[in-house]
């Protein structure tokens, strides 16, 4: 009979606790905002920017490269004309956002969350070009025009909306996508291509036209940290499986140098974009090298007190 109480009591207790938790995401949906200036200054500048002038805020707010806005209820992507151009990264995950909106002034991002949203459609961001990884995983998206997808992302998830349970849906966003390396988690590979009805060698080319080609495929890599990142947020969320895989990285290039001359294929695209990419960070982290030491010579400097004018010699201490 005990055992009988107890397992009512259990049930009674869970039907209350769903509840609550029903009562708490209405209560969260009713005060959905607005992207705003006060909410990207609360999250980027210090408290004492409350004290600053607009123009000095904007100033400071110039300066950031990457903007986080995720869990802060925003139901309205606004007010990006206040960021820079220069901003390559947007996180609006865990927001209340149904519409892809206002991101005509980010010409430079490279990389967009919107995970756990209320989506409904991919659109306005075909015109991103330098856009490489896109996440949309866990919305509302029952049918992905591709058209609308910026031909330079090289990672996508989708993941979590109903979308991917269509039949076509795997192959039309390879037709659509040619720099494309990862999908909902998983690495694109030749035979994925091929059962697209892609003609492998008509991607790949030969590795002068390919040497050729933009970089941002190689920008592609270098946001590798960040696919990274967001695994590690993905796999936090309760209950629901959304991880994005990282593209796999190269980790062996010591002799990169000596390696023989083969056909060209998927995985020599890959390696070489690695390798141009790994020769362009070890020319950047020089220059930041270089310029970190004139930083320091410059405080060494600073802190060095100008002679007076009355010196004299016989202030000199008597080293004999």
């Amino acid at each position: 009979m005990a055992a009988i109480e107890t397992q009512d009591d259990a049930e009674t207790f869970k039907k209350t606790f769903n509840s609550w938790v029903d009562e708490v995401f209405k209560e969260n949906d009713s005060k959905s905002v607005c992207l705003s200036l006060q909410l990207i200054v609360q999250r980027h500048l210090p408290p004492e920017s409350s004290e600053w002038s607009h123009e000095e805020i904007i100033k400071e707010l110039n300066k950031k490269r990457r903007i986080r806005l995720d869990r802060e209820n925003i139901g309205q992507i606004d007010s990006c004309e206040l960021l820079s151009a220069d901003v390559t990264h947007l996180y609006l995950q865990f927001n209340k956002i149904s519409k892809i909106e206002n991101l005509e002034c980010l010409p430079n991002l490279q990389v967009l969350i919107l995970a756990e949203n209320k989506i409904t459609t991919i659109e306005n961001i075909d015109h991103l070009n330098k856009l490489v990884f896109l996440d949309v995983s866990i919305n509302l998206i029952e049918e992905v025009q591709t058209e609308n997808l910026p031909q330079s992302i090289i990672i996508l998830n989708l993941s979590g909306n109903p979308c991917v349970s269509q039949s076509s849906y795997k192959s039309n966003i390879i037709k659509r996508l040619p720099k494309l390396k990862h999908l909902d988690g998983a690495e694109i590979l030749k035979e994925d291509k091929l059962d697209a009805g892609v003609e492998v060698e008509s991607i790949c080319g030969d590795n002068e036209n390919q040497e050729e080609e933009t970089t941002d495929e190689e920008e592609g890599s270098e946001d590798e940290d960040d696919a990274e990142e967001t695994v590690t947020d993905n796999t936090a969320r309760k209950g629901k499986l959304t991880a994005v895989a990282a593209p796999l990285v190269a980790k062996s290039l010591i002799g990169y140098k000596k390696l023989p001359q083969i056909p060209a294929n998927i995985h020599d695209l890959a390696t070489n974009i690695l390798l141009r990419s790994q020769s362009r960070m070890e020319e950047r982290t020089k220059e930041y090298k270089k310029h970190l030491q004139e930083m320091t010579n410059i405080k060494i400097l600073s802190k060095i007190k100008p002679i007076p004018h009355n010196f004299t010699q016989k202030k000199l201490p008597n080293l004999k």
